[in-house]
């Protein structure tokens, strides 16, 4: 249990430390990976939490299981390679 609870407040830091660098600029928050999904019921009560200290508590959260990861990853990669090297795929 002492395990799934530092997971869970590693994940909550994570999230506070990526959120306070973009802050009011987001208009959705997707969590994929990592195991997320079998955390969601824990996870979304915290960021909800920490959303309404910003001010932002109407920001959706959507959660996205394996299949939809596994292709944002990809897309994700391929989109900073691109804007990094300025590349398009051949």
């Amino acid at each position: 249990m002492k395990n799934r609870i530092d997971s869970l407040n590693n994940y909550v830091m994570r999230f506070l430390k990526i959120y306070t660098r973009i802050g009011a600029t987001n208009e959705v928050i997707f969590v994929y990976g990592g195991g997320s999904g079998g955390l969601e019921k824990h996870l979304y009560n915290e960021i909800v939490n920490l959303l309404s200290e910003f001010s932002s508590a109407s920001t959706p959260i959507i959660y996205l299981n394996a299949a939809y990861s596994r292709f944002l990853n990809e897309h994700g990669l391929y989109s900073l390679a691109k804007g990094l090297y300025n590349i398009d795929h051949q």
